[in-house]
């Protein structure tokens, strides 16, 4: 299989620290496509000022906010219509270390056919709530894959095969928000696709140094509770698991 990245960033209000993520994403010599997925739009010439040196920089934008699985599709369909295959993906907001995209690629470039989903390793930053939803999350995860999937399945720093990404979504009506990770990782597992662990730090900046949250703790746990169970009669109906 053939092996071509690219960066995938879905922004939604992302705050200050987007042009960070930019400036760290795109020294490691690979495509970024930034995905505006509605919202305030961010200053143009704030996310290019310190980017002048990168021909690579692609800015698709939504209308609207259609969620975070729906930015990332739209990110695929756009990078596999340039002819890459493998997309790896990052939060805005600076949660995922920028240093470890080499480690990502490695793992990937070796292991094409698999997903590369990332395993975080929390500081004493990493709100309580946060970790213990993680962990259920996670078990749920593990029970409807029969152990297959053992990362963390709510991690957003992940490389995907675009193809077989795009082929699960075509199927499946839910993901498009922040229930993409689960979705695509119990999915993807039921399609047949190997999984692959890689530990990585996740940080959880304050608002003091620009974090930003979208995360809605009643309407988005209903939102995955829903998409577990539409997961659950998918990979019911599907041969392996």
């Amino acid at each position: 299989m053939s092996f071509s990245p690219r960066i995938l960033i879905p922004s939604y209000n992302s705050g200050p620290r987007l042009s960070e993520t930019l400036r760290h994403a795109l020294r490691h010599g690979v495509g970024v496509s930034l995905i505006i997925d509605g919202g305030i739009r961010p200053d143009p010439t704030d996310i290019t000022a310190s980017e002048t040196d990168s021909s690579d920089l692609c800015i698709l934008e939504h209308p609207h906010n259609l969620g975070k699985g729906q930015a990332l599709l739209t990110g695929m369909e756009h990078a596999l219509s340039r002819g890459h295959t493998h997309a790896l993906t990052l939060d805005a907001d600076g949660q995922h270390p920028c240093s470890d995209i080499p480690l990502f690629l490695a793992a990937a470039r070796q292991h094409p056919l698999a997903l590369i989903a990332g395993s975080p390793l929390f500081g004493a930053d990493a709100p309580w709530e946060r970790v213990w939803a993680r962990r259920l999350n996670n078990l749920i995860a593990r029970a409807m894959t029969r152990g297959r999937f053992t990362s963390d399945s709510l991690f957003g720093m992940r490389v995907y095969p675009i193809s077989p990404c795009l082929d699960f979504f075509k199927k499946f009506p839910l993901g498009r928000r922040l229930d993409f990770e689960t979705a695509s990782c119990i999915g993807l597992c039921a399609s047949g696709l190997p999984c692959l662990d890689l530990p990585t730090p996740v940080l959880y900046p304050s608002k003091a140094e620009g974090g930003t949250s979208n995360y809605r703790y009643w309407s988005d746990n209903c939102q995955l509770i829903r998409c577990l169970i539409a997961l659950r009669h998918y990979t019911s109906r599907t041969r392996g698991l």
